[in-house]
């Protein structure tokens, strides 16, 4: 972290109207990139361009906001206000940004496409995810696969053949050429539907792959786990296990639940325990839990799910948990279940609540927060956030990876996706063909930076943003207007991660240093 220094008066006769046509003429593009943030004792500046953070003063801080917003003619309004004061804070500005390198470009000029994309598809893939089956014990109110989303399939009624797994596990072999690990996730549905056709991807995976770190992971409802899968999991190497438990019985069953309407929390945490307690000691690095934080939201209900972790004295503490939102293609399905259940249907959408954050915040300290990743990813971008120290024009395309390298999604049909997190959104390819690569190129990479592009470049979180294809797209390809919905939650989760960061900061400036093995997604 940098500070703005305060330097002292030079002489009484300054001209400060001389010194504010300075400052005007510096930016001769316009507004640079940037945002001004503040905690309960500093204030800073955030510079786009070079990611560098810097501390400034009150009337530094007045200005740089007059700056950023390209209200150049309201700076002389500052002169009754502050006086000299003023001069001195152009003083330090101009000072910083020549010594500094900050505030130096309006606008970013281009979005990089890796150029050897090709390459990296046909010899990088790291992961596949084979969708077993489309069947799915469970009709759980927000699931986005069901007939009140217009944006993916409804629960479907497909298997996935051994033929096509076999060849989807021969399809990784053939295209990780230059990767030293690969990861095989089974999906669904429900993949223990169909868990004998998993165990033959697994011991076949095992038999055809040596020269790398093979690995294995599925996500599941639990309800169908056995004693005796788990045992037979148990045995695999390098297996992870990611199990949707939503909390205590009445927060669990109000959505998650049978297609006779009945909850499955004791199905569940029963499925859980088996797997905790074949898996023994290493159950702590490989079980999961994921959780939908569905409305109503409250804190007391953030509350009662803690309290439910910490009461489960055979789960681990360190198993790790995830928890989201639940997406927002699931809201008209929410309304609906919620309608259906007699449950009030008004509530607040992700956009608009801060329950989850703010309540993760205040417990921060709690060793075992269960919540404690909601904000450990942001604080991870901005601790591994790039520091330049000369002007760049590029920008990267946000989190998006290369479609086809970094992982695919095969479907019980042996098409292509790109991942599991997307609905309705145009195939990259299937079994059959290998990847179109023209459709990568042209519905993917140029599509995603041409429309992306013209708001990415003055956007003060471009540096910052995780948004991908599947906060981007739908069946016809990109939708501005989903997108734009996705940047304004961007903003504000960054926006308020900078100062809950730089807070903790000010305290200890050693306090994320626990950041640096935390890969960055």
């Amino acid at each position: 972290m940098l500070s703005i220094t305060k330097s002292g008066y030079s002489t009484i006769d300054s001209d400060v109207i001389h010194k504010i046509n300075m400052l005007k003429s510096a930016f001769p593009d316009g507004k640079p990139i940037g945002i001004t943030f503040e905690t309960a004792n500093k204030k800073y500046l955030y510079d786009t361009n070079s990611g560098k953070v810097m501390e400034c003063g009150e009337v530094e801080h007045v200005l740089l906001q007059k700056i950023l917003t390209g209200a150049f003619d309201e700076v002389e309004e500052l002169i009754n206000v502050y006086g000299l004061q003023l001069e001195v804070a152009i003083d330090n500005i101009l000072n910083t940004m020549r010594e500094e390198k900050i505030l130096e470009v309006a606008k970013f000029k281009k979005m990089l496409i890796p150029e050897n994309f090709e390459s990296l598809i046909n010899n990088g893939l790291r992961q596949i995810v084979i969708e077993l089956t489309e069947k799915c014990n469970l009709r759980c109110g927000y699931c986005i696969y069901n007939e009140g989303c217009s944006d993916n399939r409804n629960f479907g009624t497909k298997d996935m053949s051994d033929d096509i797994a076999l060849k989807a596990v021969d399809y990784a072999i053939t295209h990780s050429n230059e990767s030293d690990e690969l990861a095989i996730t089974f999906y669904g549905g429900e993949p223990l539907i169909k868990y004998d056709l998993m165990k033959k991807c697994i011991n076949y995976a095992i038999e055809n792959i040596h020269d790398k770190e093979l690995s294995f992971s599925f996500t599941t409802n639990g309800v169908l786990m056995t004693k005796i899968m788990a045992e037979e999991l148990a045995r695999i190497e390098k297996i992870n296990i990611l199990f949707s438990i939503d909390g205590p019985k009445e927060i669990h069953d109000l959505y998650r639940r049978n297609a006779e309407g009945k909850g499955s929390f004791e199905e569940a945490l029963r499925g859980l325990r088996y797997v905790v307690e074949a898996f023994g000691e290493k159950a702590k690095d490989t079980v999961y839990i994921s959780m939908v934080y569905a409305p109503p939201y409250s804190t007391e209900k953030l509350q009662c799910i803690q309290e439910f972790f910490d009461g489960l004295e055979w789960l681990p503490n360190e198993v790790s948990k995830y928890v989201t939102y639940p997406s927002e293609e699931s809201n008209d399905c929410i309304n609906v279940f919620l309608q259906k259940n007699s449950i009030p249907k008004k509530f607040k959408n992700e956009s608009s609540d801060n329950s989850l954050l703010n309540w993760s915040n205040e417990q921060y300290n709690n060793k075992s927060l269960f919540t404690k990743k909601v904000l450990n990813d942001v604080f991870t971008r901005i601790y591994k956030r790039q520091v330049f120290s000369h002007t760049l024009s590029e920008i990267s395309m946000n989190g998006c990876c290369v479609p086809g390298q970094r992982r695919i999604y095969i479907t019980v049909n042996g098409d292509f996706k790109i991942c599991e997190r997307v609905g309705k959104i145009p195939y990259i390819g299937d079994l059959k063909n290998g990847i179109n690569m023209n459709i990568v190129r042209e519905k993917f990479l140029h599509e995603y930076t041409e429309k992306s592009f013209e708001q990415c470049s003055v956007c003060w979180a471009s540096r910052l943003c995780n948004l991908c294809y599947s906060h981007s797209y739908d069946e016809n390809g990109f939708n501005v207007e989903k997108r734009n919905k996705n940047c304004e939650s961007v903003r504000g989760s960054f926006g308020q991660g900078l100062c809950l960061y730089f807070e903790k900061l000010e305290s200890n400036p050693n306090y994320f240093d626990f950041i640096e093995d935390i890969k960055l997604k």
